[in-house]
């Protein structure tokens, strides 16, 4: 375990910038983060724990929410935090739902995809200055919703036959309304 910082607390309250065992704060939260993304469950609760300990709840909660969306994978980390955040606030163990959150944190699957791209993407356009990463609009974007498709004169049948083309659909999409749609929008097309 990382040694800490050596502090006198008479009234078992944190210092600014430092928890209740005399952690610097900045320290801590990045020693939250470092055990969250490398799978270690007992130091990630140990660091939450930390945190709510020395009243560091907001801290906690905004850093446990940055890790969901920057280290893991789906939505549902995300979620459960928001939820484990809500709850703890109204909770006599508020404790028990920041080391709960960091633990399924520690245990869910890890994905850096979204993070890794703002970090590349920022250091082509930004530092190298190469704008050949920059995207193009593509056709399919410029439909009824846009002044430019408007002005083309796309309407309702290129939408549904081009703008609202899914990939990776969900099992239970119904697509009977797409169906009717883009078949009574033909009609009207045609007529």
């Amino acid at each position: 375990m990382q040694k800490h910082a050596t502090a006198s607390f008479s009234d078992g309250v944190a210092r600014s910038g430092e928890t209740v065992n005399g952690y610097r704060l900045d320290e801590v939260k990045s020693a939250l983060q470092k055990a969250v993304r490398r799978g270690q469950q007992e130091e990630a609760m140990f660091w939450a724990r930390e945190l709510i300990e020395s009243g560091k709840a907001t801290a906690l909660w905004k850093r446990l929410k940055t890790i969901a969306v920057e280290d893991c994978a789906g939505m549902l980390p995300l979620l459960f935090v928001g939820q484990c955040a809500s709850m703890a606030g109204k909770s006599t163990e508020p404790a028990l739902f920041a080391t709960r959150a960091a633990l399924e944190l520690a245990r869910c699957e890890k994905d850096r995809t979204a993070d890794d791209y703002l970090c590349w993407i920022g250091d082509k356009l930004e530092k190298l200055g190469d704008s050949s990463v920059l995207c193009q609009i593509p056709d399919e974007a410029v439909d009824m919703h846009t002044r430019r498709g408007r002005s083309l004169g796309r309407k309702e049948p290129s939408f549904f036959h081009a703008g609202a083309l899914l990939e990776n659909e969900s099992p239970f999409y119904d697509k009977r309304y797409l169906r009717f749609l883009k078949a009574f929008y033909s009609l009207q097309d045609e007529g």
